[in-house]
Order: structure tokens, then sequence, then C-alpha cells
């Protein structure tokens, strides 16, 4: 009996030791298994779309060992669920998805909208392993008229700063386009106008996106993505706010980007004068003068000088230098130094300059100025042809003289303006070498107009001395005759008789007179009609006589004054005209 007791009870105890042995381990201790995201929503579909959109789904091992997971829709075979699914992307397998600890993989969920109808479509997503299972809802939402073409981007803006441009010349941020809609889109970035990748100290550049024809960046499907450089170079920017206009064109749509940027120096200094003027000096020699730079801030100076010309100027070149006391680095509040400008023309021109101070401070600029001496020339300041025929000419001269202490050379003389198409110059540009002073040589200026009208143009005469101008005037008209009337006769009238007066018409123009009708004009009350005289051709250059009768009524008042008027007209000419008075008797 006590023996069959024994017996019993270490059966109780190799059963209940193997169920431990077989008893699972702590899931939390060995394995544990994580997954992101979750839930995963695939957003509005369009049911039209054809193609399968995917996401990432990564499965994190946070535990001490090794473990499997199984991932599947209702049953460990099912992999599918309606129109959504669920792939292996980088997961090792064995009779699941295996994981080592401490590591992660990724499978990919997805979503096939195709013919599907409008609603709400779900479906849940199991991760079988050790411990309790996790559950994965899956969603996305399928409606009717999603925009066939179409493009976001984002942020809807960029902002840079505050940046010390001492410190850093480049900086950049992405802006992500993507593709909202059902067909491909092609973008185009510019500033302002099209083709314009610059604005300023902003950039852009295609970044990671596609390059499709014409240098337009491209998205093939819904949903793609990929990111474009906004980027923004301070270099020479002065301390405060800058900004300009991303445009994002697409074949769908237009996004404005602002964009901004904030430039903040260190460092701070200030300059004596913004604007030198050295003067005079003469061609070979120099003048001097001095700029202080002073340093306004606690932080050490950082100095970088440059010299610059004024871009396009009419005098090309800067023959200015500058020198320091040296001391100008490290300087800090309220401490300064010299910077000594040299002007040392070459020629006899008005030059222009620029000294740039850059470092860690607010750019400063200083305008420099002087003009070359001893290299001078003067020109007559005008030549008016007067009034001319079209299709004439004329032509004037006039010197061009050297009135400097250093022989000059004539570069060019050139005609500019409104009206240099009626002028011409001409003039030998061997004499016009090597001119000492009071020494000349000549341009003949020539006028010769096609058009009516006044002219006016200028030589512009340029050289190794200052510009010189010589305005041109001129007007032109055609050849035209000219009528002149006269009348002669009695200066008193008896009533009922006939007063004779002598006309007299000139042509003083330059061309005959056609079609010449003489027409006299008297008061009704006092004379009868006068039948107008005509005179088929009268050449320019002479004169005609006619005799005029005009009939005194017999009603007439005594005392009155008879007013006879003659005027001479025509289709080529200015209307003339005569009076002549006469007293009734």
């Amino acid at each position: 009996m006590n023996a069959s007791k024994g017996m019993t009870r270490w059966i109780f105890i190799s059963v209940l030791a193997a169920l431990l042995l077989l008893a699972p381990a702590s899931a939390s201790a060995d394995f544990q298994l994580s997954v992101s995201p979750n839930p995963v929503d695939f957003g509005q579909r369009d049911g039209v779309e054809t193609q399968k959109f995917e996401t990432d789904l990564t499965l994190t091992n946070s535990g001490s060992s090794a473990g499997t997971a199984l991932a599947y829709f209702g049953s460990p075979e099912q992999f599918e669920s309606g129109s959504f699914g669920v792939e292996n992307k980088n997961c090792a397998q064995t009779t699941g998805y295996y994981l080592l600890a401490g590591q992660s993989c990724q499978l990919t969920v997805t979503f096939r909208p195709h013919n599907l109808p409008v609603g709400q479509k779900n479906a849940q997503l199991t991760l079988d392993w050790d411990g309790p299972d996790i559950s994965v809802p899956l969603s996305a939402t399928i409606i009717e008229g999603l925009p066939d073409t179409q493009m976001a981007a984002s942020p809807a803006s960029v902002s840079f700063g505050p940046l010390d441009p001492s410190v850093s010349n480049s900086f950049g941020s992405d802006v992500t386009l993507e593709n909202t809609g059902g067909n491909p889109i092609f973008v185009k970035g510019y500033f302002g106008i099209e083709g314009q990748t610059t604005s300023g100290p902003f950039s852009v550049q295609r970044g990671a996106c596609s390059l499709a024809s014409g240098g337009r960046w491209f998205l093939q499907n819904r949903g793609e993505t990929c990111a474009i450089k906004v980027s923004f170079n301070p270099f020479g920017l002065t301390t405060g706010q800058h900004s300009a206009s991303l445009v994002l064109e697409s074949n769908a749509n237009t996004i404005t980007i602002p964009l901004s940027a904030t430039v903040a120096y260190a460092g701070s200094a200030s300059v004596s004068t913004t604007d030198l003027d050295l003067g005079e000096a003469p061609v070979g020699g120099y003048a001097s003068e001095v700029v202080t730079l002073t340093s306004t801030s606690a932080v050490p100076l950082v100095l970088s000088p440059e010299i610059a010309g004024v871009e396009g100027s009419e005098y090309p070149g800067a023959p200015f230098s500058y020198s320091t006391s040296g001391d100008c680095d490290g300087m800090v509040s309220g401490q300064s130094c010299d910077i000594t400008i040299l002007f040392s023309p070459e020629k006899g021109w008005a030059y222009e300059g620029y000294l740039r101070l850059t470092g860690n401070f607010s750019p400063i600029t200083v305008k420099l100025s002087g003009t070359g001496t001893g290299m001078r020339a003067s020109v007559a300041p005008e030549l008016d042809f007067g009034e001319r025929i079209v299709n004439t000419s004329t032509t004037l001269t006039t010197p061009f003289v050297s009135t400097g202490t250093i022989p000059i050379d004539l570069g060019a003389a050139v005609i500019t303006g409104p009206g240099a198409s009626s002028y011409s110059l001409q003039y030998d540009e061997s004499q016009c070498q090597g001119l000492n002073y009071r020494e000349r040589c000549e341009f003949q200026v020539s006028y010769s107009p096609t058009s009516t009208g006044t002219h006016a143009a200028s030589v512009v005469v340029t050289g190794d001395f200052l510009t010189r101008t010589i305005q041109l005037s001129g007007s032109a008209r055609n050849l035209t005759p000219k009528l002149s009337v006269s009348l002669a006769g009695p200066k008193t009238i008896k009533r009922g008789r006939t007063l004779t007066l002598k006309a007299k018409i000139s042509n003083t123009g330059d061309l005959d007179a056609n079609g010449v009708t003489l027409k006299t004009i008297v008061p009704k009350k006092l004379a009868g009609k006068v039948p107008p005289i005509r005179i088929k051709v009268l050449p320019y250059g002479k004169s005609v006589t006619r005799t005029i009768r005009v009939r005194v009524k017999k009603t007439a008042k005594k005392g009155k004054t008879l007013k006879v008027k003659l005027t001479a007209s025509g289709p080529n000419f200015k209307t003339a005209s005569a009076s002549r008075a006469a007293k009734i008797k």
C-alpha cells in the first residue's frame, strides 16, 4: 500500500515536470514583437485607378531571443483579403518571418482600387507569434471623380534663418512634390518668368526628381513623390529680410511657394563715408584719400576688402587700389583702422568704382570717383542745319581740338539719336591721333533728310579723354509754291460806276503753282458779284497781273467804304490774300 502511494506521487511529479518543460517561455523575456505603422490607411482612391498602392509594415523584435511571426488574413494560408494583400519585402523566412533579437524587417501591405464600388473598404491583417496576436486594421476609401491630373507641394512656404554668411554661404531646404491625380504630371519650377531658376540669393534645383523632356520634372503615378532643392546663398547680403516666390507650374495646376530668409551677422561695423570723391589726378600720377572703418560690436572683426569697377560704365576699368593700416582684423567695439584709397588714372576719364568691405558684418559699399587730367578735347556744342528741302544734302565742317597738356587719340565718333539716319559723318581717322595742345582734325557732318519735319541727333566723340557730344538739329520740307497778292487802284468811286483794280500775283516758292483761282469778295449791299479768274499755271519765281472790275451799285450809300478782298487759292499751296478800300462818293 505504501509502495503504491509512493509510485503515484512519483508519476504526478514527473508529469508536472514535463508540463513545466513544455510550457512556453515568457514572451516579454525572450521574443517581443511590435508592428509599425498600425493602423494603415490608403486614403482616397478612385475605382478607375489600375495601379497597386503599397505601404511598408515594419516588424521589430525588441526581445532578447530570436522568434518567428506569421502574417495573414483570417487563416495562416490567406495572404489576400478582397483588394488588400500582404507580401514579404526583406524578412527572412522559415515557417514564418524570422527575426533575431533586436532585428527589424519589412512586409509590404498592398491595395488595388480598380473596379471597386464607391465606399469604405476595410480588412484586418493578423500577426501571429508567441505572444498575443497583433491586429493591423487596413482601410481605404473609394471615391468617384478623382482629378485626372493634380499636383501637391509641401511645405507651403520655406523660411531660412537667421543666417550668418561669414559662417556658411550655402543653405538648402527640400520641397516635396506629389502626384495626387490619376495621370502623369510634368513640373517646371521658376522665379517670376519661365526658365528663371534663380532670384537673387535664391535658387532651385530638381534634386531627386526625374527629368523629362524640356527640362521638366516628372512624376508618373498617383502617390508618387520627389523632392526638389531650394537653396539660399547669403554671400554679400546685408542684414535683414530677403524674399522671393517660387512658382511650380505643372500640366495640372500651379502652386506658388513663398520663400524668405533672414541674414544676421555676428559682428557689425561702420565707415566714415560711403561716397569718396578723390577729385582730379594727372594721368600717370595719383591722388589718395582715407576711409576709416570702426567696429561697433564686441565680436572681433573679420575684414575682407575688395575693389570693383562699375559694370557697363562709360569709362571701363577701375584705377583704384587700397591698403590698410594692418590692424583692422580683430577690432572690437569702438576701435578703428584706416583704409587708404589710391587713384591712379591712365586716361583723362571720369572714373567710378567701389570699395566693398565684407566679413562677419553686414557688407559695406563705398562709392569711389575721380577724374584724370591732362588729356582733354573740345568740340562745337551744336550744329544747326536750319530748314532744308527733302532729298537734298548739306554739309557743315566742325573741328575736334586737343586742349590738354598730354597728346590725345580719337577713339570713335558716332552719330546717335532718333534722327541719326538723316545725318552722316566723315573724318580722317589718321589725322585725329596723337593731337598735341591746340592741334585739330575736322569732322564733316552732312544733313540729308528723306522726310519732312525736324531731325535731332548727336555726334558722340570718345577716346582717352572725357566724352564730348555735338548736338545736331535740322528740319526739312518738300518743294512748295508760295503765293503773294497785292491790289492797286483808286481810293474813291462814284455810285453806279466800276472800280478797276490791278492785282499782282507772285509765286515766291520753289515749285510751280497749279490751278490758281482768284476770288473777289465784296459787300453785297454795295457792289455786285465779281466772277472768279483762273490761272492754269504760275511758275515759281514768276508774277502775273490781272484786272479786277467791281461794279458799284447805284443804291450804295454815299460815304460808305467799299472793302475789296482778293484771295489766291489752289491745291498745292497755302491761300494768299490782299485787300483794298475805296470810299463811295
